[in-house]
């Protein structure tokens, strides 16, 4: 287990691929899992994965975490209901205190943030995450999919959340099914 603190500080880390080339994203797939490591320390490696959903139209997930598995950030657009944890612990930041218990309907834009003892089982609407974290604002610039567009634009917007440093190319079209 890590600390809030350790979560935010490897989110922060600027990553490359791990084997040096410009990422690929086929969008005819449904998930894609990308390994990367720290620009500083090469031992220091994380995952990235994308998944889109076979039965809803513009769905998608976008999941950072360190190679423990554990999961450091994600966002999921267009994706099902979520039920924040009816208690708090010491671990929980004051700005999710207003979010105990809430449930987030399904298809509103969420990001699920770390927290200690509970790993990404919080999350806020990204509107909501946005007041908190104006600066977001600068690496994510969708904040809902609505068209094709919206879903090339959050998979970058993603990479940038995470400091990634690598530029990606697209093939074939998004899936809709």
């Amino acid at each position: 287990m890590i600390s809030r603190e350790e979560a935010h500080d490897l989110i922060a880390i600027p990553k490359i691929p791990k084997d040096g080339l410009p990422l690929f994203y086929d969008q005819t797939k449904i998930r894609q899992v990308y390994e990367l490591i720290s620009v500083e320390n090469n031992n220091q490696r994380f995952k990235l994965d994308y998944q889109e959903s076979r039965k809803v139209s513009l769905k998608l997930s976008c999941h950072h975490r360190n190679y423990g598995n554990i999961g450091l950030i994600r966002i999921d657009f267009q994706g099902s209901r979520h039920q924040n944890p009816q208690s708090l612990t010491e671990s929980v930041p004051n700005y999710l205190y207003s979010a105990v218990g809430m449930e987030i309907p399904p298809r509103q834009a969420h990001i699920h943030i770390y927290v200690e003892g509970f790993e990404l089982r919080w999350a806020m609407p990204i509107e909501n995450y946005l007041k908190i974290d104006p600066n977001l604002r600068l690496k994510l610039k969708v904040t809902e999919i609505n068209n094709e567009e919206d879903k090339t634009r959050a998979i970058k917007d993603f990479a940038k959340l995470i400091n990634l440093e690598a530029v990606f190319s697209f093939s074939g079209e998004l899936s809709l099914s």
